[in-house]
């Protein structure tokens, strides 16, 4: 890997950022902690995902301190798709960014960072009030009362500065934005657990003397790129990974995902996780088959919202729609909402209202 693009740390038991390009001192960045607001249900600060389909269901955005759980979907890579764009989103926000990856080269992980759309920009109250008027409703009763959405989810929030933004799949972040990005890596040649939660507190602690909050993302968790663990040690490292995150006083948000192969292996994973984590998020594209046996049309996935976040509350947020079908276009992923095709009335078709199950 060209030092060029990525001066990386070697070092598993001390970690630095990345300056991308640089060696030099990473200089101190003047806006801070941007990209966060307090919720409108319990006031607990919140910040985006980078896809405001998807903060308008967890009400308003992932609140801070918490771990989301994003169940991968095979053979398709929309999930990589999702966690760029989480990246993306906190390099956006100047947030630190935290990256641990075993199945690619993490460097090579860093040039798939999508770059931001100019002028696409979306303020906290464009999120709030706008998102779901103008998502489009699949099929034709869209303007029946059933297939209708009502704007009352997510009530306004003051306008300010932008909460999220949009992202072009087809082209990567320019080098000078990653320069100024304060990033670290792990797993080019070293795949522990013990090794990966250490790199994590460093990472945290080095952003907490700095005032920036921090994103971390742990791709392929439990899988078979990275170190062989039972289901006791991956659970301890759950244990001790989320706890690290709550305690960080700057904030922090972490995205882990977890592939299907790997709850094969673990059975009693997936309880844990729907047990740890905050929010759960599992995609579904049927074997790559996309989602017309289901009788959704033609998407080539489905996301459905397995755990809605708790955080600060004692009473769940309850969307009107938890699960979504998504097209995976040139440039974005586009989300809609899961509706029935009435062409499509067959066995296969589900409910799919807000707090039914899901089964595939």
């Amino acid at each position: 890997m060209s030092s060029s693009l990525v001066s990386n740390n070697r070092s598993h038991h001390e970690n630095t950022f990345i300056r991308l390009g640089s060696s030099s001192p990473v200089t101190q960045l003047q806006i801070k902690k941007s990209g966060i607001r307090p919720s409108f249900y319990n006031k607990w600060p919140q910040t985006s995902c980078g896809f405001p389909e998807l903060d308008k269901a967890l009400g308003g955005g992932i609140p801070i301190g918490s771990l989301f759980i994003l169940l991968e979907d095979e053979p398709t890579t929309i999930y990589q798709s999702i966690l760029d764009v989480f990246m993306a989103q906190g390099i956006a926000h100047r947030h630190t960014v935290g990256l641990a990856c075993s199945d690619k080269d993490p460097t090579q992980v860093l040039r798939n960072i999508p770059k931001r759309r100019t002028g696409t920009r979306t303020t906290a109250k464009e999120t709030t009030t706008e998102t779901f008027t103008n998502l489009k409703i699949a099929w034709r009763y869209a303007q029946s009362s059933k297939g209708q959405i009502q704007e009352a989810t997510t009530p306004d929030i003051v306008s300010g500065p932008a909460y999220s933004h949009s992202f072009d799949l087809t082209e990567p972040e320019d080098a000078k934005q990653l320069e100024k990005a304060l990033i670290s890596c792990f797993g080019d040649d070293c795949w522990s657990y013990d090794s990966m939660l250490d790199h994590m507190k460093q990472h945290i602690l080095h952003s907490e003397e700095r005032g920036f909050m921090s994103r971390l993302i742990i791709r392929s968790f439990a899988s078979s790129f990275w170190e062989e663990a039972t289901y006791e040690q991956l659970v301890q490292f759950l244990l001790l990974f989320r706890r690290i995150i709550r305690k960080s006083t700057q904030g922090c948000v972490a995205m882990i995902s977890v592939s299907k192969l790997s709850l094969q292996k673990f059975p009693s994973l997936q309880a844990a996780l729907f047990h740890l984590g905050d929010v759960v998020l599992e995609l579904d594209s049927c074997q790559g088959r996309g989602t017309r046996e289901l009788g959704l049309g033609n998407f080539h996935a489905v996301a459905s919202i397995r755990k809605l976040p708790r955080i600060g509350s004692f009473n769940t947020f309850r969307p009107l729609c938890s699960t979504f079908v998504l097209k995976r276009k040139r440039r974005s992923i586009e989300w809609q909402v899961a509706h029935s095709s009435p062409e499509e009335d067959n066995e296969h078709t589900r409910s799919f209202e807000t707090g039914k199950s899901f089964d595939f």
